[in-house]
Parts: structure tokens; C-alpha cells; sequence
């Protein structure tokens, strides 16, 4: 009964224009992973599906989406190997999915009866992730799918298609932030620095980011939650000097704090999107924010401070989308970093984020060495979708077209690790259109 009524709230989910998860493209390489659809138990046909985004749930990891089914030998038989990757990669910065389009009953009786030790984070199972699979171009089993640090698939194929060497070869290519030390020490350490000159609102954001990409059950992300726990607390006192600095008619510092609270300290609930710009969203406060949120609502009585309270808010939203622009930057990521910037001009005008993202997309945009640094990128992401092609031509024995695109990549990307690549498997092909000659 369950899966019907959640098959039923899938069909019409998939009904609705751009629902970017329900698109299916079979060759999905370069885009955003879609959401993924996550029923409830009891879930309603009329009921919203929650969403499981792979970019909000797991930053900074390389991410292997493994799709099996329990009626499939080989994806049993592939199973233990990919627990074997997920186990040796984890602390490298690599993340598992597991997805099985059977129903509940069948999912637990395969993993109790084949003695199957689930390796994924989450585990997905139910009938109606057919579609999903298909929406990462995924259309048979086993099959696995490759995310990037920043959301981007950039593989996917067979399980049995040297899984393991093109995730170790994707880790070394992208130095996931999950897996990266020095990243975590230093943004941990700035987090901790806002703490110490009493702006709890960013020491909290910062540290919930470095709680994210470490990952639970590591010691950055202990050490990340206590001090999001210490900034939820000193927040408290915060809200008290907002209110210090309403009586003594100081209404723009007071509404910088109360905006600060607000913004930083909520925690977002999953699936939900927010409804109106700058004003009410669809988050769930914590405690602090939550508490900020009914002074901003006693403050507002004034006109003077409700106004400098909506420019706070709209500011501070503007600014946590500026902080994520300059993480891209560090990442050598000019383009998405160019698009957040130019968001946040358009949709926070006359606020001071607006006016800091125009000096930075000024920056960028005359800067030869962050010109040449995005050619070089864009370069590389069309011959890698260009191997990815040519990978697919051999598979299906079209060796004609494989060859013509392997040395399209050699002469039009030589300076490219697909080149190198491109030139190891053009060497392999059987010479002519590698069929054989027919017997008279």
C-alpha cells in the first residue's frame, strides 16, 4: 500500500516542469546530480516528497552512487568490492550511496539472506528509484554513477568498469575538501577566530560547514558541532546587547546582530525551499534563531527598525552567498563563482553584498590569469566529456567513431589529463572498424 501511494505521489511529482530529478537524460555528464526523492513512511499521493541533495548533504566529497538489485548476481557478487572502495577511499574524502529499486521486503531479505553489509550513506530502496536511476543516466544493473566535490556527475557506467581506479584517479584530480586537512584546520580555524571577536552568527555558519564536509563520526566534525554548540549559547548574551543597542535607538547594529542570528543559525529542514525573498523561509530555526526571530517581530512594532532589519536580513543572505562564491574561487571554479555573484546583485540590490559581488565580478572578469585559468578548466570539462564519449563508442564497438573522437581530444586538448587517457585507449582499438571479416 505504502509504495503505491508513494508511486502515485512520484508520478505526479514527475509531472510537474523542472523537477530536476525526475528529468531523465541519458547522459547526464557535466550537470548537477539531481534530488533525490526520500518517501516517508506512510507517505500520501497527495503528500510532498522530501529531497535528498547530494550537494547540500555531502560537500566537498566525491560522491559513488552504486545502483544493484537483489534479483542481480553480479550486483551481489560486486558488493562486497564496493564496500571494499567505500572503506579504503572514505578517508580520502569519498562518499557511497547504495539505490535498489525493490521494494522494502525484498531489499531486507537479500541483505540478511546473501549476508550483504550495506556501505551506504544513506541506503536507498524502494520501487519507485527505477526513475531516479534513470535521471543519472543509469539505465541497467550494477551500475555507478560519479559526483565531483561540487555536485557535478562526471561518470557513470558499469560497476565492473574499473570502478576503483576512476574514483582514486578522480579523488587526485579534484583534492576533495572531505579529505583535505589542511582544509578543515583552516576553516575551523577562522571559525574559531569569529568566535573570538564575538560575531557567534558567522563562527556558527562556518562551523556547520566544516561539520558537513568532515562527515559524521570524525573528529573535525566533533570538534565543528562544539563550537556551533559554544556560538548557539554566547548567541543568547548576543540577542541581549541587540536589545541593549534598540533602547539606545543604535537600530542598524541592532539589526545587524538580530539579522546575523536569524539567517546563520537556522537549520534548514530537508526538502523545503525558501518562500519569500528576505523574509519568512521554509527553515527550521534553532534555538537562537528562533528566539532572534521573535525580537525581530517585537522590533518591527518600529518603522525605523523594521527597515533596517530587512536590509540586515537581505544583506547577511547576500553575504553567506558571497562567502560560498570565494570558497569556489579557492577552487579554481571562476564560472560558478561568476553566476553567484551576479545573483546576488540581482536579487539583493542595494545592500553592501550586492555592492561587494560587483567589485568581484569586476575583478574577475579583467583578470587575465583568471581568464586563462577558466579556459583552462573549460578545457578540460569538454575533453573529459569528449573521453567519456569516446569510452561509450568502444563499448558499443563503434571503433570509427571512437577513434575520431579519441584524436579529436589529442589535437584539440593536448595539455589535458583526457589526452593522455585518450591516448592509451586509441592504441587499443582494433585497427579498421575492428570487425572481422566475414567467411565466404
Amino acid at each position: 500500500m505504502r509504495r503505491c501511494m508513494w508511486a502515485a505521489a512520484l508520478a505526479s511529482v514527475m509531472a510537474v516542469a523542472g523537477a530536476a530529478w525526475a528529468q531523465v537524460d541519458i547522459k547526464p555528464i557535466g550537470k548537477p546530480a539531481p534530488k533525490i526523492p526520500k518517501p516517508k513512511e506512510g507517505q500520501q499521493a497527495n503528500e510532498r516528497l522530501e529531497e535528498y541533495s547530494i550537494q547540500e548533504k555531502l560537500p566537498g566529497h566525491v560522491v559513488l552512487i552504486y545502483f544493484w538489485r537483489t534479483s542481480d548476481t553480479l550486483s551481489i557478487n560486486l558488493f562486497p568490492k564496493m564496500r571494499e572502495i567505500a572503506e579504503k577511499y572514505r578517508s580520502q574524502g569519498l562518499a557511497c550511496i547504495t539505490m535498489c529499486p525493490d521494494p522494502k521486503e525484498k531489499y531486507e531479505k537479500a541483505i540478511k539472506d546473501k549476508g550483504l553489509d550495506p556501505f551506504g550513506n544513506p541506503n536507498f530502496f524502494d520501487s519507485g528509484y527505477r526513475n531516479v536511476q534513470m535521471s543519472f543516466g543509469c539505465m541497467s544493473h550494477p551500475e555507478v554513477a560519479l559526483i565531483d566535490p561540487w555536485g557535478i556527475i562526471v561518470w557513470r557506467g558499469s560497476a565492473n568498469d574499473n570502478v576503483e581506479e576512476r574514483v582514486k584517479d578522480l579523488i587526485a584530480k579534484t583534492s576533495p575538501h572531505a579529505g583535505d586537512e589542511r582544509w578543515l584546520s583552516r576553516r575551523f580555524r577562522e571559525a574559531e577566530s569569529y568566535y573570538d571577536k564575538n560575531e557567534y552568527g558567522k563562527a556558527y555558519w562556518l562551523a556547520r560547514r566544516v561539520a558537513t564536509v568532515a562527515g559524521e563520526g570524525t573528529s573535525w566534525h566533533g570538534q565543528a558541532t562544539g563550537l556551533m554548540d559554544k556560538s548557539k549559547g554566547a548567541a543568547e548574551n548576543w540577542l541581549k546587547e541587540a536589545i541593549r543597542l534598540e533602547s539606545e535607538q543604535k537600530f542598524d547594529e541592532a539589526a545587524r546582530i538580530v539579522a546575523e542570528i536569524a539567517v546563520r543559525m537556522t537549520e534548514k529542514k530537508e526538502g523545503e525551499q525558501s518562500e519569500q525573498r528576505g523574509g519568512g523561509s521554509g527553515e527550521q530555526a534553532g534555538d537562537a534563531a528562533r528566539q532572534a526571530e521573535l525580537e525581530i517581530g517585537r522590533m518591527s512594532g518600529d518603522r525605523r527598525l523594521k527597515e533596517a532589519i530587512r536590509k540586515a536580513r537581505l544583506n547577511t543572505q547576500g553575504q553567506t552567498r558571497i562567502e560560498l562564491a570565494q570558497e569556489l574561487e579557492e577552487d579554481k571554479r571562476h564560472d560558478e563563482a561568476l553566476e553567484i555573484y551576479t545573483e546576488v546583485v540581482k536579487t539583493f540590490e542595494e545592500t553592501d553584498a550586492a555592492a561587494a559581488a560587483k567589485k568581484a565580478i569586476e575583478r574577475i572578469e579583467k583578470d587575465p590569469a583568471i581568464r586563462a585559468t577558466v579556459a583552462k578548466r573549460r578545457a578540460n570539462d569538454q575533453a573529459d566529456r569528449w573521453l567519456f564519449l569516446a569510452e561509450q563508442y568502444t563499448r558499443a564497438e563503434l571503433f570509427p567513431q571512437a577513434r575520431e573522437t579519441f584524436e579529436r581530444i589529442i589535437a584539440e586538448h593536448a595539455d589535458t589529463d583526457a589526452a593522455k587517457k585518450a591516448k592509451e585507449l586509441l592504441a587499443k582499438l582494433p585497427a579498421g572498424d575492428g570487425k572481422k571479416p566475414q567467411t565466404p
